[in-house]
């Protein structure tokens, strides 16, 4: 099938900046659209932007912090070298297999057990004579076949397998664990504000959304916000773009002294570390660290998803919204409930 998209239409010499408005630092939406295909255009569009429009420069996709590491390349050749192999398993499959491998939750003896049995690993007769450690690779159980991985788990059916476990586990009454309590958010310490935020993601539309509420060392809402923004290429970008909303929503409002706090870990360690190399945020992270240049004090603080469901609910209700919504010392009818469960 032909491309239908317009790149004819763009001159040779045309640069990336050439889709992006200068003055507003945002992507010239209607642009990408007409030119890219309906699934590339979306792709670009959720590539967040900085309205600095820092200069360019290079980051190695394959790690967190944007740095280039031999062991990634390594990973990058391995990988390129399975999916040319003839007979190779599908990639996502094999890594879906050794996710649901070790995280059975058995001794660890016996998930490395099973490792070495699906890779030809265990000291099998074969293997041994393989390696000239015997000379004879003859099982010693039945005394009449090759001794190799299959053979020792399965086929000495009579004399029993060559490898006796003393486990006693079945898995298949095994139990998830339980879940964890719930836990309820706390006010910020005196004289502190804290500004929580969130992102949520829209699969069927293709769309994201994030959330902000900032509450004051009483636990009282002074300032909420919830804002649809593009679907971006990792979660964490959103995340960044969320904690990025919360910092200017705590500046527009008037706050000096605020804790920041989200769920996602990675994103608030870069930002800690000051990760502007990230490959996917870390323009994003130079932005956040420059607003908060103008503040008298911050922290960052990470929380798990129970001490943010506030945030998490305003997220959500992007996914009805057209643009920007905000309420000032005012909380929104359904997400009341969530606020007083939320203040001890």
């Amino acid at each position: 099938m032909p491309c239908q998209c317009n790149l004819a239409s763009i001159q040779p010499d045309s640069k990336v900046s050439s889709l992006i408005n200068q003055d507003l630092g945002v992507w010239k939406s209607e642009m990408v659209e007409r030119i890219f295909l309906p699934r590339k255009a979306l792709i670009i569009l959720g590539i967040p932007l900085s309205n600095r429009l820092p200069p360019d420069r290079p980051t190695w996709g394959l790690t967190a912090n944007g740095l280039f590491t031999t062991k990634s390349s390594y990973k990058l050749l391995v990988t390129l070298d399975n999916s040319n192999s003839t007979g190779s398993l599908n990639r996502a499959s094999q890594r879906k297999f050794w996710n649901r491998l070790w995280n059975l939750r058995v001794p660890n003896k016996i998930k490395h057990f099973a490792w070495r049995a699906c890779n030809n690993a265990l000291p099998t007769m074969s293997n041994l004579a393989h390696r000239h450690i015997s000379t004879s690779d003859i099982c010693e159980q039945c005394k009449s076949e090759p001794e190799d991985t299959i053979h020792a788990l399965w086929a000495s059916q009579r004399q029993g397998p060559c490898f006796k476990s003393t486990c006693r586990c079945k898995l298949s009454v095994l139990q998830p664990p339980p879940v964890a309590i719930l836990h309820q958010w706390r006010p910020p310490e005196f004289l502190f504000f804290k500004a929580n935020f969130d992102a949520a993601v829209f699969k069927t539309s293709s769309s994201a959304g994030i959330g902000v509420i900032i509450c004051n060392g009483m636990g009282e809402a002074i300032g909420e916000l919830t804002m649809p923004i593009p679907l971006a290429n990792s979660v964490a970008a959103m995340e960044a773009l969320a904690c990025h909303r919360a910092m200017l929503f705590a500046k527009e409002i008037g706050l000096t002294d605020v804790i920041f706090e989200g769920d996602s870990a990675e994103v608030i360690q870069a930002i800690i570390q000051g990760n502007s190399d990230h490959p996917d945020f870390g323009h994003i992270i130079d932005d956040i660290r420059i607003l908060a240049s103008d503040l008298n004090s911050f922290q960052y603080r990470h929380v798990k998803r129970n001490y943010n469901v506030v945030a998490d609910a305003l997220a959500k209700k992007a996914k009805n919204a057209l643009s920007l919504a905000v309420w000032l010392e005012d909380v929104p009818d359904n997400i009341i409930h969530l606020l007083s469960f939320d203040v001890p």
